[in-house]
């Protein structure tokens, strides 16, 4: 197949690109185990591509279209924005953002692209219905999303304010379809988390966050206040916030193709430490599924939970099938016991809601994204 002829083909649902589209994988991103978790992040990546088996050294996301598979470390994403062409949006580590294109001669090309964002570290970078987004995270302050509906020109808006509390990726669903007047409309949800604290408690917990925008440039954010209010999250003890949330299509009973969001997220149970009498909410790590980014259900597969033992959802993904609605989502979670490492689990489902473990290991599986399940020769693979 040539480029261009792959290009038509489109290999572009990343984050929920509705062009049709052909089979996607999960590429899974595993860092060493460390006794502790501080520096977690800053060992060196591996990539494992889930179904055609190649590996990828020092590389933690991938995304791909227009006939590449574009990997770094650090953020890409790739889509056709509402308002312009498609495109490539890679935020390497410790490099200037970057938009990719092709040129005439159907070859890649790379130019700096100012995101904004204003003060803080980027947390996130997808593309999701129609726009890009860029999340930064500022130092002691709330969370700001830039969205381009170009992939050129950004605009940059608050969408979470509170004391501790972080914003993660966006996703979105299709709320109506496009008509010859007007463009499809989105309902785009960004998925971070706030903390919770509680003098009856001995610890202190994660609560998921949420912001959503109709427009993608005017955000509301909320979340279930409480130590033992669900969905429960551990994002920020890796500060990992790249693969929140994600958007995909599933069938319900009766037959009908439904959109629905995905949080990698945790359930809750309540000990008591009869020694001391304190009260501890412990997770279990669990999708949360919503069809309106605020009311989420959770389902627990992680580990039972104990006073010495936790699981929660690290990373989440989407990938694409050829069937409209024929894809599956991806889940990542980690384990915590008091007495030895725990293992980090990969789970697959085509419905949100059962969930099945298809990997484990000591590494955290922090990162997840879809790239093209065929990397031999329909794609073309470059780093950035």
């Amino acid at each position: 197949m040539t480029d261009s002829a792959y290009s038509q083909d489109v290999l572009t649902r990343i984050y929920n690109v509705h062009w049709g589209g052909v089979d996607q994988q999960g590429l899974l991103a595993e860092y060493p185990p460390l006794e502790g978790t501080a520096g977690v992040m800053d060992g060196m990546p591996t990539a494992y591509a889930l179904d055609s088996g190649e590996v990828f050294e020092g590389v933690n996301a991938g995304a791909s279209g227009l006939g590449y598979t574009v990997l770094t470390r650090g953020f890409v994403c790739f889509g056709k924005p509402r308002d312009g062409e498609a495109c490539f949006i890679a935020s390497p580590d410790a490099s200037p953002s970057q938009r990719g294109i092709l040129d005439e001669d159907g070859v890649l090309v790379w130019s700096n692209v100012a995101i904004g964002g204003g003060a803080g570290f980027q947390t996130a970078l997808t593309f999701a219905g129609d726009a890009f987004f860029a999340v930064f995270q500022e130092i002691e302050g709330p969370a700001r999303i830039a969205t381009s509906f170009d992939g050129i020109n950004w605009a940059t808006a608050q969408a979470f304010s509170g004391k501790d509390a972080y914003g993660g990726a966006v996703a979105a669903v299709q709320t109506a379809a496009p008509t010859p007047e007007e463009p499809a409309k989105y309902l785009y949800v960004a998925c971070g988390e706030i903390e919770q604290k509680d003098d009856d408690y001995g610890n202190v917990v994660q609560n998921l966050m949420w912001s959503t925008s109709t427009d993608g440039n005017t955000w509301g954010s909320g979340y279930n206040p409480g130590m033992m209010t669900e969905p429960g999250t551990w994002y920020n003890l890796l500060l990992n916030f790249a693969c929140t949330v994600a958007a995909g299509t599933v069938k319900k009973e009766d037959g009908v193709a439904n959109d629905v969001l995905v949080a990698a997220a945790a359930t809750k149970t309540q000990f008591v430490n009869h020694l001391t009498g304190d009260l501890y909410a412990m997770r279990r790590s669990g999708g949360a599924m919503s069809t309106t980014g605020t009311t989420w259900n959770v389902t627990g597969v992680g580990i039972t939970p104990g006073l010495d033992q936790l699981s929660w959802g690290l990373a989440v993904t989407y990938c694409q099938g050829k069937d409209s609605d024929g894809g599956y989502f991806l889940m990542s979670d980690h384990e915590i016991f008091s007495d030895r490492l725990g293992d980090s689990n990969l789970y697959k489902s085509t419905d949100g809601v059962s969930w099945s473990k298809t990997r484990t290991n000591k590494n955290w599986m922090a990162r997840l994204s879809a790239i093209a399940a065929d990397l031999s020769d329909a794609t073309k693979i470059v780093r950035i």
